[in-house]
């Protein structure tokens, strides 16, 4: 596959405006960020009781909880 196709590939797609006026819902950081917030401090706590070294991709995080 050439660069050149990937751009125009790039060009094709739509703006996130439009997805917006489709009705869809278009997910912001504003949104995110509560949650991320949770899964931070839960990873801290997590890793404080397990001590130094452990890390945060082996641990499972449960949104339903959140």
């Amino acid at each position: 596959m050439r660069a050149g196709d990937l751009k125009d590939r790039v060009m094709l797609q739509k703006p996130v405006t439009s997805r917006a006026a489709s009705g869809q819902q278009v997910i912001t950081f504003e949104d995110v960020k509560p949650v991320w917030a949770k899964v931070r401090t839960h990873f801290k706590q997590k890793n404080q009781r397990r001590g130094p070294g452990s890390d945060c991709r082996y641990l499972s995080y449960n949104f339903t909880t959140a």
